[in-house]
């Protein structure tokens, strides 16, 4: 995991990106409010399209994670509606903290651009700030969490409110390790199972699938609370160090070692994990939640593709026939099947290339350059191969349907996709 995540998402990518080995921050999109008024969903929608202040936003709790809390806590229709009307101020306290965070960082980068000879004044303010930032939204979350613990009105809800402690952390850890600059970041099983249809919640029982997810829940909090902890400490030193005008990478390199060990440990817990709740699982949702799970850990590969797209499109066609529509949900079946050893040929190349950029550490030579160029031809070899598995299906679904039926066919292709340049040059 790399830490440059942190300081250019609480203290802006595009200023971050200019000191010494400094990434581009990723994005997190919390999700907007579900039965808001139509000025308020353009509002939100505004707030999504503003990238900056989405960095400033990284590490706010989001609505769904709100219900979910409360969920954990078995609270009733009542306690449910106060812990979401909380949710709101809070989220609307750490909004304008993040506003305020971002309009300083537009200053900023102003400043900087004016006169590169500022980069030092300009950064040392800004990291002060950014402190400050740190420490406000964090204890915003804190404060909201503590506030769910006191509408709790037994002792079951009031002892659940460690599990939300725990969910809290847990979310925290799986937003940071994702924000590395290009890596792989960790996922977080229960999610998953929050985004089944129905609901896949760990749980203490005789339902073996929730129980497994319950013992993954235990071992995995166990890590996030020091994963948290040690990011937040470094970022904080970082940035001290920073607004002092030293630019020493020691404190970057270190974190970048504990947080691998413990993302290591994270991985390995959720593979353990990923196999029991299949096996515990009925066979009929077994598939479901193999391909939720693969979804999440490789969305570039398992998401829907161009030929999924087609797929549908065409199933949509005017005046199709019976005939039309079964070779089209065959050559659905037969893609499947022939992509998975695709999909898991893809997979393995770019685990192994993310294994051997997290060990090659910061020397480089002739060698782990030759090595560094074999995997990231691995990997596109084996994005070429599934490529042409899915022209080829595509081809196969367009000969079923008509010439007018074709011509009718919306474009699923084209125009610059600017995620899967950034893939391209991280190796993935």
């Amino acid at each position: 995991m790399h830490t440059s995540w942190i300081i250019a998402a609480v203290a802006g990518s595009a200023l971050a990106a200019q000191g010494p080995n400094m990434g581009l921050a990723g994005l997190w999109m919390p999700a907007s409010a579900m039965g808001q008024s139509a000025p308020q969903e353009q509002a939100d929608q505004a707030d999504e399209d503003d990238e900056m202040l989405q960095e400033m936003m990284i590490l706010a709790i989001p609505r769904e994670s709100a219900a979910y809390f409360a969920t954990l806590m078995g609270f009733d229709e009542l306690q449910r509606e106060l812990a979401m009307d909380i949710h709101r101020e809070y989220h609307g306290k750490y909004r304008d903290a993040a506003v305020v965070m971002r309009d300083l960082m537009e200053k900023s980068e102003e400043a900087m651009g004016e006169n590169y000879e500022n980069f030092e004044k300009v950064m040392a303010e800004t990291m002060r700030a950014a402190l400050g930032f740190l420490d406000r939204v964090i204890a915003l979350g804190d404060e909201f969490i503590h506030d769910l613990a006191a509408l709790a009105t037994d002792n079951n809800q009031k002892a659940a409110h460690q599990r939300v402690i725990g969910a809290h952390q847990r979310e925290m850890a799986v937003a940071m390790s994702d924000m590395n600059g290009g890596g792989e970041g960790v996922i977080d099983l229960i999610r998953i199972g929050r985004d089944l249809d129905p609901p896949l919640l760990p749980a203490e029982g005789d339902d073996a699938a929730a129980q497994a997810l319950y013992e993954y829940e235990r071992e995995v909090d166990a890590l996030c609370g020091p994963m948290v902890q040690k990011a937040i400490e470094a970022f904080r030193a970082m940035a001290k160090a920073m607004s002092e005008g030293d630019m020493s990478e020691a404190i970057q390199e270190q974190l970048e070692k504990d947080m691998a060990q413990l993302t290591e440990r994270f991985n390995a817990a959720n593979e353990r994990a990923v196999r029991r709740v299949h096996q515990a699982l009925p066979e009929h949702r077994r598939a479901e939640w193999d391909l939720a799970y693969k979804r999440a850990r490789w969305p570039e590969i398992y998401e829907p593709n161009d030929f999924h797209r087609t797929q549908e499109s065409a199933l949509k066609s005017e005046g199709l026939t019976a005939q039309q529509r079964d070779a089209i949900d065959a050559a659905l079946v037969q893609y499947t099947r022939e992509a998975e050893p695709a999909n898991q040929k893809w997979a393995t190349a770019r685990a192994e290339f993310l294994a051997f950029q997290r060990s090659m550490g910061f020397d480089w030579n002739e060698a782990k350059w030759e090595e560094y160029q074999a995997k990231t031809q691995a990997i596109e070899d084996a994005r070429a191969a599934r490529e042409a598995l899915d022209k080829r299906f595509i081809d196969r679904v367009l000969q079923t349907l008509t010439p007018a039926q074709r011509d009718a066919m919306p474009k699923t292709t084209g125009g610059i996709d600017v995620d899967e340049v950034l893939r391209r040059f991280d190796g993935g």
